[in-house]
């Protein structure tokens, strides 16, 4: 059974980056310096681990000394995982555990926990290798719970297929089969193919181990569907064998034949040569067990071929075993004999090297650990020697300047207190008479401002008032005095037309008088405090409706429409008759300056908490320094309508006063020539 492509999910703690292209990574290399160049070092480093691991160990190293000198934590941790990654892939695997440890400790100070997991998980790899299952364990468990803890749905998925993979290692395929269950039910929720494909492996692997094969090729079929589906053509070979492995233990030769055939075919397409060799190995063994010697011994050879070319001893040793069981079953004891034999020899070579190098490890070990143990004796000893001579001599020394010190810190203590005491009374009693002081400054500074502000209106309200009694209501009168008198004394000299136009005139100033007097009268009301503002729920538009009609009716003397295009169930909370009052005004207003044949549109646009009014006229506009003043009590804003209709320049004023006592506010836009847009802003609650 293959394991080796496998290794491309299992190890990666994060996604692979075999997908990118590489030639433009190393184009792009060409133009970036500083830690620019870093990152892609670090990322051409991580695409070759698995095809190219000295040209990765290469970038890997660069990228470490460019960090180290810029004095980036996070590139070093990362360059350092690196050059790890790349030595495992080589097979140097102590150098690897020594960079991954290095770039440990370097992620815990960042507070990088994604980096912290995957460390862990590299490192329950590289253990895994060796075959230390217990540290291997160990390592992944670590890098699950920081996974579970933070998140890390991709590589909880990933460490919990690994964690799978040691279980079967040793054996133990219950908890094998829990660990993968868990990783695959993680991937369907996430529909992740590309992991899932490797856990479906797994899972096909642990089937196969408790030699339970239908289930077996079960799951290597669902890995290879993903496979072929991704195009991955390593997977896919990988897969074909598998199932062609689990026909053959279900004696289904015909069929493993055909898988192996097919896996044999890709792994061939792909240059994929340690895959041909399995495939051609299996082969064989179909036709040998089927007593097609000739055909075993075809496939056998081209087998022994690559294993030779790859220098795979392990290889080696199978085929050479196998040659000697077909020569046995025919019965050539001699040739049998000699592949035997080589087998054997093989067969020593790799054990006796695999004890050499354990023992060498071993005794490497043990010396330097013995050198640790006896220098660090050593020094205890001499530093135990030190302690015992200086320690009277600096207990003696330290328990007199002690005293002495506590003396004087006392006495220091003592003088400093008092003083600052004293000094704290004087001070807390000049602070506390500047606070009031200060209080006392600000109140009255405070009072000034608003007496002052108080004092202008007054003053502006007074001005407008004597304005208006001395002028603006005093005209009226004088017509309807001047014409009452022609009438009265010449009444029977005029025609009927000039007796018409002289009532005419007296009823224009005398509306504009009684409009002047009713203006007046509200404003003096709304000063001394006299109208109170009474909300209640109120259907919008029967209060625009009232309104139109008791303020309209100079509209169709002069042919102007009003359109009113209220919804029918709007309702807002306002007080009725100042309500009234104010788009009262502003009708009468666009009344006034509209002229004849033209048209007020009233129309609303509703929010959340409040509506526009808008109230639009087709009228003469005004310019904008007429603006800046309109609502100002101050200011003398008063001008003669298209049909010489006065104004009292209070009417904006009190619909400003009202609409602000309705929580609301008043808002105008107005071109010369266009026509004037009042926004009224009302609560609807």
């Amino acid at each position: 059974m293959k394991y080796y492509i496998l290794l491309f999910f299992i190890f990666l703690s994060k996604v692979s980056l075999s997908q990118i292209n590489v030639d433009s990574l190393e184009a792009l290399l060409i133009e970036k310096q500083g830690l620019e160049r870093v990152l892609v070092l670090n990322d051409l480093s991580h695409s070759y681990w698995n095809s190219n691991p000295v040209k990765g160990l290469n970038y890997a190293k660069e990228a470490y000394e460019i960090a180290l000198e810029k004095e980036s934590k996070i590139h070093i941790a990362k360059s350092l995982q690196n050059i790890g990654i790349n030595y495992w892939a080589e097979g140097e695997v102590d150098e690897a555990l020594k960079y991954f440890k290095k770039a440990l400790p370097i992620f815990i100070e960042l507070d990088d926990f994604r980096g912290y997991a995957s460390v862990l998980s590299n490192l329950g790899v590289v253990y895994k290798t060796l075959s230390d299952y217990d540290n291997s364990l160990s390592y992944y468990i670590q890098s699950l719970e920081i996974c579970e803890e933070r998140n890390f749905i991709t590589m909880k998925r990933k460490t919990l297929g690994n964690i799978s993979l040691v279980y079967l290692a040793l054996n133990n395929h219950d908890k094998a089969l829990t660990y993968i269950q868990d990783a695959i039910a993680l991937c369907e929720e996430e529909e992740n193919d590309g992991i899932i494909t490797a856990h479906y492996n797994t899972l096909g692997q642990i089937y196969e181990a408790k030699k339970d094969y239908i289930n077996a090729q079960v799951y290597y079929k669902k890995a290879l569907k993903q496979n072929i589906k991704n195009e991955n053509h390593y997977g896919t070979t990988i897969c074909l064998y598998n199932i062609g492995n689990a026909k053959f233990n279900l004696k289904e030769y015909a069929e493993a034949k055909k898988y192996f055939q097919e896996s044999r075919a890709v792994s061939e397409k792909i240059n994929d040569q340690i895959g041909v060799l399995y495939a051609d190995k299996s082969i064989g063994l179909l036709y040998a067990i089927q007593k097609k010697n000739k055909e075993a011994l075809h496939y056998y050879d081209k087998a022994l071929s690559l294993a030779i070319s790859l220098n795979s001893r392990e290889q080696q040793l199978e085929i050479y075993k196998n040659y000697s069981n077909v020569f046995k079953s025919l019965e050539n004891y001699e040739k049998a004999l000699e592949y035997f034999e080589l087998s054997s020899s093989i067969k020593d070579s790799i054990y006796n090297e695999k004890s050499s190098r354990q023992i060498a490890e071993m005794q490497t070990k043990y010396e330097s650990v013995k050198k640790e143990k006896e220098n660090e004796l050593l020094r205890k000893a001499s530093e135990i020697q030190q302690l015992a001579l200086t320690k009277q001599t600096n207990l003696r020394n330290f328990v007199i300047v002690l005293l002495v010190l506590v003396i004087l810190v006392v006495v220091i203590l003592m003088n400093r207190n008092k003083i600052k005491h004293d000094t704290n009374v004087v001070l807390s009693q000049k602070n506390k008479l500047i606070e009031d002081q200060k209080s006392e400054l600000v109140l009255k500074n405070e009072e000034l401002i608003e007496k002052h502000k108080e004092l202008k209106n007054l003053n502006a309200m007074k001005d407008k008032f004597f304005k208006i009694i001395s002028h603006d209501l005093k005209g009226p009168f004088n017509c309807i005095i001047g014409f009452t008198e022609l009438l009265k004394e010449d009444y029977t000299i005029l025609n009927d037309e000039a007796r018409v136009d002289m009532i005419n005139d007296i009823d224009r100033s005398s509306q504009h008088a009684y409009e002047l007097l009713s203006n007046l009268l509200t404003w003096a009301q709304t000063q001394t405090g006299e109208i109170t503002i009474n909300k209640i729920f109120i259907n919008l538009k029967e209060l625009v409706t009232t309104s139109v009609d008791l303020y309209g009716l100079n509209a169709p003397g002069k042919n102007i429409d009003i359109v009113v295009n209220v919804p029918d169930d709007l309702k807002l909370m306002v007080d009725k008759n100042t309500s009234m009052i104010v788009i009262g005004n502003i009708i009468n207003n666009a009344i006034k300056f509209t002229p004849e044949g033209g048209l007020i549109s009233i129309n609303v646009i509703e929010k959340k908490n409040y509506i526009n009014l808008h109230i639009v006229d087709t009228g003469v506009g005004m310019p904008p320094e007429i603006l800046q003043k309109l609502f100002r009590i101050d200011e003398n804003v008063s001008c003669k309508g298209t049909n010489n209709e006065k104004g009292t320049g209070l009417g904006l004023i009190l619909c400003k006063e009202f609409i602000e006592k309705n929580g609301g506010c008043i808002d105008v836009n107005s071109n010369i020539g266009k026509g004037s847009e009042f926004i009224v802003t009302l609560p609807k609650s």
